[in-house]
Formats: structure tokens, sequence, C-alpha cells
């Protein structure tokens, strides 16, 4: 599952007994491994609960993005609770889907929110794919790009470009008549642009804090996720195979080429 910063996530677990039956037990403890390392501990009374003979659920809320791991065990019996993951995404537009969950629905005809957390999973990934399949970002993204140097220009890599932020070269913070944003091509020239100079050189020389996506979405794109989100939703409910891997993959690039137009030259 995937759940915003600051949201409650559920760590369920079971404890049974060696014929397979929910047992009671004396204490349990549920560590979280957060993003950056740090390992955060539950125990019943401070974010584990018991909700009945041999269940508990620990009630965790996240402050980082990304991925946590989860584990942990019981005392009386001695038991261990299985690794386990989840993700959560920043409480921004950047991590919001390209096409809204009501408009997803209604694309999946689909009248009630029961299936809503299905559908998310679905928009994330067609969203993801959507990005990947034509190179351009249909979020608006707040990008920080450190560029090679040396160079009259440096290419940024996350496309449309909506506006620059910051231009910093060699820890310096430059003007804006220093350098020049050539937004169609998503180049940022040295200069007032009338004259041609070179950044400073070296691997890490420049950084450029810029916004990117669409301000406007084209409809094609948010047909195109829309469309892979039907399929992808299917595929959630159906299950998946060895047997038929190869045949969704196909699909999901007939759909791509259809709807989201050429192929984008470092999608993999």
């Amino acid at each position: 599952m995937t759940y915003p910063v600051g949201s409650q996530v559920p760590i369920p677990f079971v404890v049974l007994d060696e014929a397979g039956a929910p047992t009671a037990f004396t204490s349990a403890t549920i560590s979280i491994e957060q993003p950056d390392g740090t390992v955060e501990t539950l125990t019943i009374g401070n974010g584990i609960t018991v909700t009945g003979a041999g269940r508990g659920v620990g009630l965790f809320v996240p402050a980082q993005a990304g991925r946590h791991a989860t584990w942990g065990s019981t005392v009386d019996p001695a038991t261990v609770i299985a690794p386990d993951a989840f993700s959560v995404i920043e409480l921004d537009g950047a991590s919001a889907p390209a096409v809204g969950i009501a408009e997803a629905r209604g694309w999946l005809n689909i009248s009630t929110p029961e299936w809503d957390p299905l559908i998310r999973r679905a928009l994330a990934a067609a969203t993801s794919v959507a990005e990947g399949w034509t190179g351009q970002v249909l979020r608006r993204t707040p990008v920080t790009q450190v560029c090679a140097g040396g160079a009259p220009t440096v290419r940024l890599l996350r496309l449309p470009v909506q506006s620059v932020t910051t231009v910093v070269e060699s820890g310096v913070t430059l003007a804006p008549a220093d350098w020049t944003l050539h937004q169609a091509e998503g180049l940022v020239q040295r200069g007032d642009g009338r004259t041609w100079q070179a950044w400073a050189t070296g691997d890490a020389a420049v950084e450029v804090t810029y916004v990117a996506g669409h301000r406007v979405v084209p409809d094609r794109l948010l047909a195109g996720v829309a469309e892979l989100t039907r399929h992808l939703f299917g595929a959630m409910q159906r299950g998946g195979s060895r047997d038929d891997e190869y045949s969704q993959d196909e699909q999901v690039r007939a759909i791509c080429a259809t709807l989201l137009g050429p192929r984008y030259g470092t999608f993999a």
C-alpha cells in the first residue's frame, strides 16, 4: 500500500499456536525502518493495540516519504512478525496522479469508492508509465538538477520546463541576468542570451532548481493515462502469471504507442 506523509498506517498481525489457531500473547514489538535508516519501535500501549485473541495492530504515522520496512516479534508465545514494507508519498501536487480518482472511476464505469485503493495504485503506475514513455512530466514537479559545466548551455532533463527558480555556478547563486532559459529546448544558457560564454568547468559545476510539468496536460496524454489505468486495474483484479507477462507487456506498449505517441529514447 501507499500512504501520504502524516497519515495513519495500520500494521496488523496474528499470532498462531501450533495448531494454526490465533492464540493470546503477553507482549509484542514492531520495528519500522524509515527511509533515512532510523528505526521506530512500537509496543503494546505505545502504538500497538490488541484487537482480539491472538490479534493486534500497530499504528504508525510516517513523517518521511519513501519505502518503510517493518518486522517484529511477540512473547508468550515467542513468535516473529514477518518482514513487510509500505511506501509513503509526499503530501504535495507532484505525488498526485495525472488523472483524478473521480475521472478514473468514470473511465472504469465504477460509481462507488470501494475500489479506490486499487484504482489509486493503478493510477500511480499508469502515470509513471506515461511519463517514462513520453519523457514528459505530467504533473507540476519541483526539480533540483546538478549539471556538468564547460559548455555554453546545460540541458534540463525533466520536460517541459515551466520556470527556473535558481541557478548556482560553483557555489554562487547567479542573478537572472546572468543566465537565459530556452524553454522549448530545456536549455539554460550562460549569459544574457545575446552573447555566448561557457559555464564554469567541473562535473557538478552548475545546479539548477526549476519547475517541470505541463500546465495544461494534452487530452491524448490524459486519455493514455486513463486507458493504462483501465488495463492495469483489470490486470490487478485478475492477478497475473508468467504465461501472460509477454501479452500484458505488448498490450501496454500498444496503448502507449496509440495514445501517448512516439516512444521516448530512454524509456526502458
